[in-house]
């Protein structure tokens, strides 16, 4: 179960340059934890959305897995690889992690501004723990005080403080449940700037 969840508000194709960008800093920290190349692995990005991370990381990868509960979402990841970047390795379920429905485990699992949007973050991490290899590795990305979405820009003629305020509550609360989690694991990186924060943390046991 989510707090809701909005239709796209990319468009993958003029945020390409972006999308590189992003994903190239996310690549070269993890080439500094993962002993094996990353073309050997496979990746479950969480709450993919439209397909930011999935299309972004897609060249580096064996196959990429991308969760999202929502059908709008879905259909714009799927038309996106389609018609824009006709990927093979890609593939789209519809879910929450609450109800994880995959049985196989994943070298790398991400969840992509999406834990914060999850009824409980804590308990989503422990289910999903479950899912990643033995020593395989998590990536956390949340947002701080930047966002998409004209609703929470302060300068747009849409932002809705209220609605601001409640996001800011629940992402502060999920670093906390973040950093419970990961007393029982090992945090490999972490950083927080206005942008996002992001901490990427190795499963132990």
């Amino acid at each position: 179960m989510l707090h809701g969840y909005s239709k796209p508000c990319l468009d993958l194709e003029k945020e390409r340059d972006r999308m590189i960008k992003d994903c190239s800093f996310i690549l070269n920290k993890l080439k500094m934890y993962t002993t094996k190349s990353l073309s050997e692995l496979n990746l479950l990005d969480i709450g993919c959305g439209n397909g930011f991370y999935v299309f972004g990381l897609s060249n580096y990868f064996h196959s990429i897995y991308g969760l999202d509960p929502s059908i709008d979402m879905l259909k714009s990841a799927r038309n996106y690889n389609k018609n824009y970047f006709k990927k093979k390795n890609i593939r789209f379920y519809l879910g929450c992690v609450e109800n994880n429905i995959f049985s196989k485990n994943f070298d790398i699992i991400l969840f992509s501004y999406s834990l914060h949007l999850t009824i409980n973050p804590y308990n989503s991490l422990l289910i999903i723990s479950k899912n990643i290899q033995n020593n395989g590795i998590l990536i956390i990305i949340e947002p701080n005080k930047e966002f998409c979405s004209d609703r929470l820009k302060p300068d747009s003629g849409e932002f809705d403080k209220g609605y601001y305020d409640n996001k800011q509550r629940l992402i502060k609360k999920t670093r906390i449940d973040i950093y419970k989690f990961a007393k029982n694991h090992i945090i490999l990186y972490e950083l927080l700037d206005i942008k996002w924060f992001i901490i990427i943390i190795r499963i132990s046991g």
